[in-house]
């Protein structure tokens, strides 16, 4: 993924884009700078986060909804070359209402591929038997890119929303009959 994305979807310019990426724990700048990126986060770290007003201000920041759906599809999907790996975000700087948006990409190595790993049982880091979710609000795994959920994971707000669109999400979008309706039709796409 890369500026040219944003061009064809969102019409903006290369040039007023921020985006940043994160591979292998290593931080970089794509396209343009990481100014607001880091001025949300100073404010995230400096400000109460159980504050609703705080939690606003973030907002002006943050798509939330879009994160949060970021984060439910990744935690479904467990994705397990994510978290220290494969992260992109951007906004169109030129833009005073823009917000950071998380990019969804290289999803390769979910839906329980590492159960066939040399473990085999499905308890490896990628297994279908691993609790991804744990591994995902987990603190200790935090990186430069999600940094923005677990701290906004400190607002009660944030946290309800989060856990009630992750509820409807799983009777819903993610319920089984759907997941392996959709995933027949793409096979049969490919036959």
């Amino acid at each position: 993924t890369n500026t040219s994305f944003m061009e064809h979807n969102y019409d903006y310019e290369e040039e007023n884009i921020d985006l940043l990426g994160q591979k292998y724990h290593r931080d970089y700048v794509i396209n343009g700078n990481l100014d607001s990126y880091n001025e949300m986060i100073d404010y995230a770290e400096s400000n109460d986060l159980e504050s609703q007003e705080v939690f606003n201000q973030l907002k002006l920041y943050v798509d939330i909804d879009e994160l949060i759906n970021y984060y439910i599809i990744s935690i479904y999907f467990g994705n397990c070359d994510f978290l220290q790996n494969n992260l992109k975000l951007w906004r169109n700087r030129s833009l005073s209402s823009s917000k950071w948006r998380w990019i969804l990409l290289d999803n390769d190595v979910s839906l329980g591929w590492g159960s066939l790993s040399i473990y085999g049982d499905g308890t490896s880091t990628c297994g279908v038997n691993y609790n991804h979710l744990e591994r995902f609000l987990n603190p200790l795994n935090e990186t430069w890119g999600h940094k923005p959920f677990n701290l906004l994971l400190n607002n009660e707000s944030f946290k309800n929303e989060f856990i009630q669109k992750f509820l409807v999400s799983i009777n819903t979008v993610f319920k089984p009959d759907r997941v392996l309706h959709f995933i027949d039709s793409l096979k049969n796409n490919i036959e």
